[in-house]
């Protein structure tokens, strides 16, 4: 088995589409606590962002919207999470813009191991 470090510092970068997009997922065997979210847009017009955490209930998966269709401002940033957003195994975060490739999408992430 191998060994999973106690915490381990991530981040995730992309760029927004229009379509539904997994961003991140939290690995077996660990939680991730989501240190920062932003959302960056570079274009010269609003563009409307929506960041989505999903849960493994079964049978459905079941999502909620931390973000729900927020726009940002031509050149602005938006700070999509304040505090802290703990994930348990299994969650999922997805995220998506109003206009394609007009947003920057970086998350900040620790892995703590489950014992």
């Amino acid at each position: 088995m191998a060994l999973i470090p106690l915490n381990a510092f991530k981040s995730v970068a992309t760029k927004l589409t229009t379509s539904s997009t997994l961003i991140y997922e939290t690995p077996e065997t660990v939680s991730s606590i989501i240190l920062s979210a932003s959302c960056s847009n570079y274009t010269a017009s609003p563009v409307s962002v929506s960041i989505i955490v999903e849960k493994p209930t079964t049978p459905t998966p079941t999502q909620f919207y931390i973000v729900p269709d927020i726009e940002i401002p031509a050149k602005d940033v938006l700070s999509a999470v304040t505090g802290r957003l703990v994930l348990e195994q299994g969650d999922k975060i997805y995220a998506y813009a109003s206009a394609n490739t007009s947003v920057d999408f970086f998350l900040s992430i620790n892995e703590a191991a489950n014992e």
